[in-house]
């Protein structure tokens, strides 16, 4: 699969995404239940006589419960913020199985590419190491010049092994990414393009990461979820009051008397200061998160930008100074008389140069997808957008 499809299929498939919505639905029943009234109640009670004869008196009321401080009005508003609330805890974790299988496509790619680059060094050492046991057949070279070339061919074919094992195990963690079970171990297209980071101000993405940051908006619902219960809490320190009315009758006899009850409590003792007293906890909680949502989100947002900054400088460093040089040393080793300009020891050290330096370009050109295609799913939107959305340069005024 491609990059694009892997997350496509993370987005479809993933269970902890199914259970997130589970979730969202449950806030949603959670309001209806909310804005249900209470039911009335109906009771009878019948009454007869031990230590005497007579008659047995049947009494019955209903019962209608009338909810004072607007109850219902607030539990229906805190179950409202708690679907947002859970809405944007969905957005949060998509955002991060997104990021989580982004960066495991982007590591099969890169350990795709280590092995190719690995199996195309192991080969050049290999034969730089067969020349040297024929060189040394024929008394033209020492021992110990063939001894080191096959140890330097030795240790790029191991280094080769490990890259396809850590493919394997990237290859799971994709699996594991995108919601695939571990015996299914895709392999992923395409190859790591770097494109170049547009000059972007890093006022203006932190300004956008504001903006767009699911977990920002996230413990501000959280916030807004318990002010509401606090309103909750302190509204049902209010007595609701219990109306209805009432009829009695003996039965046997003629006669009947009706009534009418009406009953609430005294709130001289519990007037439920415990709630009361955590939510306010919980509302300064929620208030303290959201500043430290906020200082951890945007110095993430910060740090990923300034760091991909940094490894494109290293990038372009590397074409315009390293490269060059880079291919003329493997031009001179794979060259068939190299031993006549150069020393058997001095083709090793070229040798481990080469692969230190085409290992180093991989790893900087890793790093850079990863950093580019983390910030652009931080901030919501491509780098190039940002740039293009930048206001144009107000024209100078001409002279009075």
């Amino acid at each position: 699969m491609t990059v694009e499809q892997a997350l496509e299929y993370a987005l479809g498939h993933h269970p902890l995404l199914q259970a997130r919505q589970h979730e969202v639905e449950a806030a949603r029943a959670r309001l209806i239940t909310a804005g249900l009234l209470p039911n009335p109640r109906f009771v009878l009670n019948t009454g007869s006589p031990l230590d005497r004869e007579g008659p047995t008196d049947l009494l019955g009321r209903l019962e209608f419960t009338i909810l004072t401080g607007g109850k219902r009005r607030l539990r229906e508003a805190a179950a409202e913020a708690e679907i947002q609330r859970t809405c944007l805890a969905l957005d949060r974790e998509t955002e991060q199985v997104l990021a989580e299988a982004a960066d495991a496509a982007v590591e099969v790619l890169y350990l795709q590419e280590l092995a190719r680059l690995e199996a195309q060094l192991s080969e050049l050492a290999a034969k730089t190491a067969e020349i040297h046991r024929d060189r040394f057949k024929a008394a033209q070279t020492t021992y110990a010049a063939t001894i080191l070339s096959a140890l330097d061919a030795g240790n790029v074919e191991m280094d080769r092994l490990d890259a396809l094992g850590r493919l394997e195990l990237a290859r799971v963690r994709l699996s594991r990414a995108v919601g695939l079970p571990p015996s299914e171990r895709p392999s992923v297209q395409g190859q790591l393009d770097v494109e170049a980071v547009p000059p972007v101000p890093l006022e203006r993405i932190l300004a956008q990461a504001e903006r767009s940051r699911p977990e920002l908006a996230e413990s501000r619902a959280a916030l807004r979820e318990s002010q509401q219960r606090l309103a909750v809490a302190e509204a049902d320190a209010r007595p609701d009051i219990v109306i209805g009315p009432r009829l009695r009758t003996t039965l046997g006899e003629r006669g009947n008397d009706m009534g009418g009850r009406l009953e609430t409590d005294v709130p001289v003792f519990d007037r439920n200061q415990g709630r009361i007293a955590e939510g306010a906890a919980m509302v300064g909680t929620s208030r303290a998160m959201v500043d430290v949502t906020k200082i951890a989100t945007l110095s993430d947002v910060a740090a990923a930008y300034l760091e991909l900054r940094a490894t494109q400088s290293r990038l372009e460093f590397y074409q315009t100074h390293v490269r060059p040089a880079a291919d003329d040393a493997e031009k001179t080793i794979r060259e068939v008389r190299a031993e006549e300009v150069l020393t058997p020891s001095r083709i090793s050290e070229l040798l481990e140069q080469l692969v230190r330096v085409r290992v180093q370009h991989l790893d900087l050109r890793s790093r850079h997808d990863r950093l580019r295609t983390r910030l652009e799913i931080l901030l919501g939107r491509p780098l190039r957008e940002l740039q293009e959305a930048a206001p144009a340069p107000s024209a100078p005024r001409p002279p009075s």
